[in-house]
């Protein structure tokens, strides 16, 4: 999936939250993904867990719904358990309509105009449609790819492209046996690594951080086996789904581990986690495509038993779902679990995950009968909170939307515009407005494809449709990414050329950056007795372009003041405004200087010291680590309260938060500076409102000065 199409889930569940959200990819989604943990949902292919997410990601859906791509929950919880408060800022793709005072930046902010979701990790200039659509060819040469997914592999900041070839013929000159690939730029040019090339059928590949340790994975599907063999089927040749663990962190050296096998025609996968544990499990589904075997399940989900990846119990869940196409995982009733949403070739459904422990599931319809349903995407199209569906189909003649009611019960019909013999689509925000917009492929004629883009109007219901290209090569998956590395996104292509057109990757620029646009922080509140140090961050400004930084502070969130331009990076703030104010907040302000070219702005920190003292000790710089260690949550798991103890070397400042799966901060416990030694705190299971939170998975995090650890706590009923 994109970077982009997991974030949107996470932000369609976080509108049930205080504030309501865009949607938006994370790094297709996904975020989509995006990692699902306690009930959310990864679904990345995004630029790095590091963003994800896609998977995308893609990558959280606050209140316990999905993060989507990857991507995105295990990108979020990542956040977690390292971010460093309170001063830097390293991403805005939760939204705006976040005022603040907030004791430490987030992924939100106040207001503005720049694109926050189209790239999470980053502002950019927003975009619009352009009026035609340029082609650049990436590789002219990568055999047949069949499908493909984008993500930041190597973790250098950039998207890498991966692609499945299933190898067709059994009687390859090089001995191999269908491969995954990885295409990344070395020196300004694509280059190619095998991650394998004994994966015999390779079909769908999306990115995931699987066993959480901080870069991405792949999971994959493998399509079908030798064309009807005697049985029994040889092993190494029949539909199966698999991981491959990213063994160095930067795509070097991978793993092959396979869940199970006989799924012919096994065509998708996604990660989520689906019996609320806390770590990723993988849903798939298979089609019945003749010949003497039949798929273990049609639709199945593995448990990840040892939370690692290295054990799977197979779990069935339809064997009467024929020619599944496309599996997804997503809270589709705001019942804050994971559901599971199934496209096959003639209808959609979605499997309802009933006591969120994914051991009964109810099945509902939402078009019996919708001819050649084939490859949709999900995400919140609308922006009211829900899971949405994009999507065409081979023999509909139409692109089309379906609006959730919330429930999963009433779904709304819209025609998008005419789309014969659609294949795939993928949903992200390619103009940076906030809401979703899409790219699609098909087929145009026996030899030929078209690809499209199609702009979200903004309320899901309305859009304008844009063929980018009516004579592509034949059999096309599409994606999107930032390959060019401009800060915006591209509709990525890949292309089977089973004619010999002569293109297998390309990408077509759809957006223009526009000429302007800005956006202010959330006020930071710093604390009594903050001193603030300097002000730095990391950005890309090309040539004639701008990118100026403004701050205000006071003592009153009512009244800071005129913004006071920054002249410099690392400019110390004492000299700009009163350096013990409590609050401060930041305005980026970015102007461009062609229509291929953006400031692009990574980071921003306000540096930091409490020069207050504690029994005569004088309190650590923020910007220096305490030496943190912390104890087990106690007991747990828990019906009653919770103690975790930490214990620290010097006097630090210390914030104890309670957040829930997703990420979202349920309620503070602690912020005070404190002495050196060992401590406890007592969480009764309730939120900041006094409310008891419903059971689950939660996660109690520690932080002082720099430093921060993350205790898992499961809540009974």
């Amino acid at each position: 999936m994109s970077p982009a199409t997991a974030f949107s889930r996470v932000r369609a569940v976080a509108r049930r939250s205080v504030r309501a959200l865009g949607a938006g990819p994370m790094s297709t989604a996904t975020a989509r993904s995006a990692a699902a943990l306690g009930g959310a949902v990864l679904r990345v292919a995004a630029p790095g867990v590091a963003v994800l997410g896609e998977a995308a990601r893609s990558v959280a859906a606050l209140g316990g719904a999905v993060l989507a791509s990857a991507v995105l929950a295990s990108a979020l919880l990542s956040q977690v358990a390292h971010a460093e408060a309170p001063g830097p800022q390293t991403d805005w793709s939760g939204g705006g309509g976040v005022p603040g005072p907030v004791a430490s930046f987030g992924d939100e902010f106040d207001s503005g105009t720049l694109a926050w979701s189209s790239l999470p990790g980053q502002l950019a200039l927003p975009s619009a449609t352009r009026a035609t659509f340029p082609k650049v060819i990436l590789t002219p040469d990568s055999d047949r790819p069949t499908r493909l997914a984008i993500a930041d592999i190597d973790a250098d900041g950039h998207q890498d492209i991966i692609v499945t070839d299933p190898l067709i013929s059994p009687f390859d000159p090089n001995n191999r046996r269908g491969g995954i690939y990885l295409w990344r730029q070395v020196a300004g040019a694509w280059t190619r690594t095998s991650i394998t090339e004994d994966f015999f059928g390779a079909w769908y590949v999306d990115a995931v951080d699987l066993d959480l340790d901080g870069d991405l994975d792949l999971i994959a599907s493998a399509y079908y086996g030798e064309i009807d063999p005697p049985p029994p089927p040889p092993s190494e040749r029949n539909g199966r789904y698999a991981w491959f663990e990213n063994l160095d962190g930067v795509g070097g050296a991978w793993e092959k581990r396979e869940l199970g096998e006989l799924f012919w025609g096994a065509r998708w996968i996604d990660a989520a986690d689906l019996d609320g544990d806390g770590d990723l499990d993988l849903a798939g589904c298979a089609e019945l495509v003749g010949g003497p075997y039949e798929a273990d399940a049609f639709v199945v989900w593995f448990e990840n038993v040892d939370g690692q990846g290295e054990e799977w119990i197979q779990h069935d869940i339809s064997l009467d779902f024929d020619n599944a196409f496309a599996i997804y995982a997503a809270d589709i009733d705001g019942d804050d679990d994971v559901d599971l949403f199934v496209s096959g070739y003639d209808r959609f459904e979605w499997f309802e995950n009933l006591n969120g422990s994914a051991s009964s599931w109810t099945r509902h319809v939402i078009s019996p009968v919708f001819q050649g349903a084939g490859y949709l995407d999900i995400g919140d199209l609308d922006q009211d909170g829900d899971i949405d569906i994009f999507g065409g189909g081979l023999n509909t003649g139409v692109l089309a939307v379906w609006l959730n009611d919330g429930t999963g019960l009433g779904w709304s019909a819209f025609i998008v515009g005419p789309f014969t013999r659609g294949y795939n689509v993928d949903l992200a925000d390619f103009d940076g407005d906030g809401d979703l917009d899409a790219v699609a492929s098909g087929e145009s004629s026996t030899t030929t494809s078209k690809v499209a883009y199609a702009e979200n109007l903004g309320s899901g219901s309305a859009w304008s449709l844009h063929y980018a290209d009516n004579l592509a090569p034949s059999s096309p998956w599409v994606r999107a990414g930032d390959v060019d590395r401009d800060g915006k996104l591209e509709l990525v292509a890949s292309f089977e050329d089973s004619y010999n057109v002569g293109v297998q990757l390309a990408a077509y620029t759809v957006t223009d950056f526009g000429a302007d646009g800005s956006l202010e922080s959330s006020i930071l509140d710093g604390g009594a007795g903050v001193a603030w140090g300097a002000i730095t961050w990391d950005a890309d400004v090309p040539s004639g372009a701008a990118l100026d930084i403004d701050v205000r502070a006071s003592n009153d969130t009512m009244d800071l003041g005129p913004w006071v331009p920054v002249p410099t990076n690392g400019t110390q703030l004492g000299a700009l405004v009163d350096p013990a104010a409590r609050y401060i907040q930041y305005r980026v302000v970015m102007t461009g200087a062609a229509a291929d070219e953006s400031p692009v702005l990574r980071e921003l920190v306000l540096e930091s010291v409490v020069p207050a003292s504690v029994d005569g000790e004088a309190v650590a710089s923020l910007e220096s680590a305490a030496i943190l260690t912390t104890g087990p949550a106690l007991p747990n798991p828990s019906r009653a309260s919770t103690v975790v103890t930490y214990e620290l070397t010097t006097p630090s400042r210390v914030r104890v938060t309670v957040h829930d799966a997703a990420g979202r901060e349920l309620a503070p416990l602690e912020a005070s500076v404190v002495d050196a030694g060992r401590h406890e705190v007592t969480w009764d299971g309730l939120d900041r409102d006094g409310a008891k939170v419903p059971a689950g998975t939660y996660f109690i995090r520690v932080q002082a000065n720099h430093e921060a650890a993350t205790r898992r706590v499961v809540r009974l009923p």
